[in-house]
């Protein structure tokens, strides 16, 4: 197998030496992870935890020092989430503007070489020679800055006395009012017993949001009334992001959750064939069912959509976008509660507003956002920033020329890598379907072939058994400063996968450009991921994870309780992938139990390989094992088995688990496991070579 792993490397250093580029040979006595990261966790509580001198004025992350504010190197674990500002200086002749937000203020994903501040700065300086000297922007953005955090930062630039404050935000509110009380959780509980409970729910949600927006506005009014503030409005990719992974799994349910997945296996069959009436119909019966989930309103949006019908396919959009208040975890966006909210309290304390989703809709002539505006969900693309920054400079100037040129070096290179590192951050967040990632695959290679190399390094690096950290194509991508801008390239504890989707798009682009690896990242998987000499276990994170931003406490079909030693199923269809050789027969063992109420039912549990039934358990309260042959007919040519347990509807014991759960647990506990259905327990899923 050495000599198969080479060959992939001879293709990239090939690549590398076609465009002259160089990939570094690892030398663990000169380079290692921790040059780029040298604070170790104990060093960083360490320093945290230092007593600041009483004369220290600090903005963020930046310390006074002289003459000059610096990057305090106390902070240096959270410089990759901060704005690329080195430095900047007491206020002198120019005009000062504070540029604050989120990662959308940030420029996520083109950063730091493309950002909204550098752009705003181009068109104040092209539109008037005389403004050269006169405007300043300062960029103070953050990625992923919380509610409280942006006050704290508002009240601390004061010192930086600006002329303006622009606040670029809205994403991250709907963390703001987490984690919910104990009063404020079993309240939720207890209106999701009662008629009309989504309505109730929402009206509690609504009620928490209008407190903690109102509280952010009240404490910061004396600054705005003092200083000009611009506040930016963000936009959502409406119309081509479509639904995440949570977006099927129906929330609240009360004893109609085997409604819910026929309709939703209904809909999938409808949507293969293409009958677009057959699925409004379906649609539309997924939304009266269950409100709380996106899923009914996208796909009636799109289905409106592609009839011509754009302003009420944009309301059924947005009402997909605001289901994100029952899933806190959703993907970051701005629901319409706390837009509202910010343009209420805007008129209120004289904050004048950009909204987004006006000026891209006159951008657009009236056609719903997607993805000519957008990377992913939130984060825009160069032409996004281009027009939400003209629009904010014709705000602050009352006037602007549209035909301003942004010349950025090598633009083309880093909108290349903008949507690369698109489709990593949108396969390890949201889980998106290949098709998605290919997109954004073939749209890196053709803004710059360079990213080849990329590609072809980040394939070898994720098809190992090992964690990114350890492998030395991770210091092709340090070198490169990828890091620098993508932090979310690292891998938490535990939940690595295997990129399934990912790679196959990487592989698929790439083979348009004449360059076929998959052959070779066949072979690898089968040496790195298949069972060899033991069994391999199919809980890991490889096999069962498609993402691992939140881990097993929400994402995927499964998560892990920190009080028990097995996995509970929250999501009916459950599936893990098995990588083999096409030639082997393999053995599944697993032990398994369904919710613990009646021991002495039993119902039927499916078990599908690559979508044909191998075998029917009966399962019940009590904890089984079986073991089960699997034929090497059923295996896949390029050796990647998709292995899926279906298990029994219990609509009609719902109640009596929602009253164990308020035995055993209380508060925010009690309304997550209230709020999702568990299907069952798995103890042991192990996968194993047949030995004759």
């Amino acid at each position: 197998m050495k000599n198969k792993k080479e060959n992939l490397k001879h293709i990239s250093r090939l690549y590398a030496a076609k465009l002259g580029m160089e990939i570094p040979i690892l030398d663990k006595q000169k380079e290692s992870y921790f040059k780029f990261f040298p604070l170790r966790k104990d060093m960083e509580m360490k320093q945290n935890n230092e007593i600041s001198s009483e004369e220290e004025i600090r903005v963020g992350i930046w310390k006074k020092t002289g003459d000059y504010f610096i990057r305090d190197v106390k902070y240096n674990h959270e410089f990759i989430q901060w704005a690329n500002t080195d430095r900047f200086s007491e206020k002198k002749k120019k005009k000062r503007i504070i540029f604050l937000g989120e990662s959308v203020a940030r420029g996520y994903l083109l950063c730091p070489e493309v950002t909204p501040a550098k752009i705003l700065q181009k068109i104040l300086k092209s539109n008037d020679d005389s403004l050269e000297n006169n405007f300043e922007v300062i960029d103070l953005s953050r990625t992923s800055i919380s509610l409280n955090e942006l006050e704290t930062l508002i009240k601390e630039c004061i010192v930086l006395e600006p002329d303006l404050i622009v606040i670029f935000a809205g994403n991250n509110w709907k963390k703001s009012i987490y984690p919910l009380d104990k009063e404020e959780s079993e309240e939720i509980v207890k209106k999701s017993k009662e008629e009309k409970r989504f309505e109730k729910i929402y009206s509690l949600y609504q009620n928490m949001y209008t407190k903690k927006i109102n509280q952010f506005f009240n404490n910061i009014r004396i600054i705005v009334k003092e200083i000009r503030t611009i506040f930016i409005l963000p936009e959502y990719n409406l119309k081509d992001w479509g639904i995440s992974e949570d977006d099927s799994i129906p929330t609240w349910c009360q004893q109609e959750d085997k409604e819910w997945y026929e309709l939703v296996e209904e809909l999938e069959l409808a949507k293969k064939t293409k009958r677009l009436f057959k699925i409004k119909e379906i649609s539309q019966k997924l939304i009266s069912l269950n409100p709380t989930c996106s899923l009914g309103f996208v796909e009636y949006a799109n289905c409106i959509y592609k009839e011509g019908n754009v302003n009420e396919a944009r309301k059924y959009f947005e009402k997909a976008l605001n289901c994100g208040i029952f899933q806190p975890y959703s993907p970051p966006s701005c629901p319409e509660i706390i837009r509202e909210e910010i343009k209420k309290n805007s008129v209120l304390y004289g904050i004048e507003v950009i909204d987004l989703r006006i000026i891209f809709n006159e951008y657009l002539n009236g056609d719903i956002p997607g993805n000519e505006l957008f990377l992913d969900y939130c984060h825009l693309n160069f032409e996004g920033l281009r027009i939400a920054m003209f629009s904010l400079a014709e705000k602050i100037l009352n006037r602007i020329s549209y035909k301003v040129e942004l010349d950025f070096k090598l633009l083309d290179e880093v909108v290349s890598r903008g949507y690369f590192l698109s489709a990593i951050h949108c396969a390890h967040t949201e889980g998106k379907s290949e098709e998605y990632l290919l997109t954004l695959c073939d749209k890196a290679i053709e803004s710059s072939q360079h990213i080849i190399l990329y590609m072809l390094q980040y394939l070898e690096m994720v098809n190992q058994k090992l964690r990114f950290v350890f492998c030395k194509q991770n210091q092709f991508f340090c070198r490169s400063q990828l890091l620098k801008t993508y932090p979310l390239l690292y891998q938490p504890d535990r939940q690595e996968t295997m990129d399934i989707e990912l790679v196959r798009a990487i592989v698929t682009a790439l083979k348009k450009k004449e360059i076929d690896v998959e052959e070779k990242i066949t072979q690898l998987r089968i040496e790195q991921f298949s069972a060899q000499d033991e069994a391999i276990d199919l809980l890991e994170s490889y096999y069962s994870e498609n993402t691992y931003t939140y881990g097993h406490k929400r994402r995927g079909a499964y998560f892990k309780r920190s009080d028990r030693s097995f996995v509970s199923v929250i999501k009916r269809n459950t599936s893990f992938w098995i990588i083999a050789n096409a030639e082997e027969t393999l053995v599944l063992e697993f032990s398994v139990r369904v919710p613990q109420i009646n021991y002495k039912t039993e119902r039927l549990l499916l078990i599908y390989l690559n979508e044909k039934l191998i075998k029917q358990v009966r399962v019940g309260g009590n904890w089984q094992s079986e073991r089960i042959a699997i034929s090497n007919s059923l295996l896949r040519s390029d050796s990647v088995n998709k292995l899926e347990l279906k298990w029994p509807f219990w609509e009609d014991e719902y109640l009596k688990m929602c009253a164990l759960n308020e035995l055993r647990y209380e508060g925010y506990d009690l309304l997550v496991r209230n709020s999702k259905l568990e299907y069952g327990d798995i103890f042991r899923l192990d996968i194993s070579r047949k030995i004759e």
